[in-house]
């Protein structure tokens, strides 16, 4: 299972994506363990203020919806013993900012993060982005600028 992240410290944005799939013979809740070590040196590492994250889909099932709803759980945990608010983005809403369409696919999404949010690349470098980003950490750039132009004060970005 990987997931996407972004970092925003004020100056700069970081980002990039992690695997937390359990390896050959290991409880399938070992992603759950993974993630939250994490986080939790993820947070520890400076002075976090909002969480946003990508809402999950409830009409996902079984497996997919319990991963989903264990990883939010986390999350929201972590959030509540730090003293860091939380928010979540509707996916939908989320392409549609980011695209212009709620239901645009993967590759599209990656296609405009790249156009969008990495303005001084050259052409080379975003058809390299482009091949090489990961269509979580593209969702993750997506969230974390969604999050700076929407929910949070333009003063408080600093």
């Amino acid at each position: 299972m990987r997931t996407g992240f972004a970092v925003w410290d004020g100056r700069a944005r970081r980002s990039g994506f992690v695997d937390f799939k359990p390896g050959r013979g290991e409880s399938p809740g070992m992603l759950f363990v993974r993630f939250e070590q994490w986080l939790e040196e993820l947070t520890a590492r400076g002075d976090w203020d909002l969480i946003v994250y990508e809402q999950a889909f409830q009409m996902r099932s079984g497996y997919a919806a319990g991963v989903a709803f264990g990883l939010i759980g986390i999350v929201v945990k972590i959030c509540a013993a730090r003293g860091i608010q939380h928010a979540t983005v509707n996916g939908a809403k989320l392409k549609k900012w980011v695209t212009g369409n709620g239901a645009a696919k993967k590759e599209r999404v990656v296609k405009k993060v790249v156009e969008t949010f990495f303005p001084g690349d050259s052409a080379e470098e975003r058809e390299r982005r482009l091949r090489s980003l990961d269509h979580n950490e593209a969702d993750a750039i997506a969230v974390i600028e969604y999050a700076l132009a929407e929910l949070v004060p333009a003063g408080a970005q600093t």
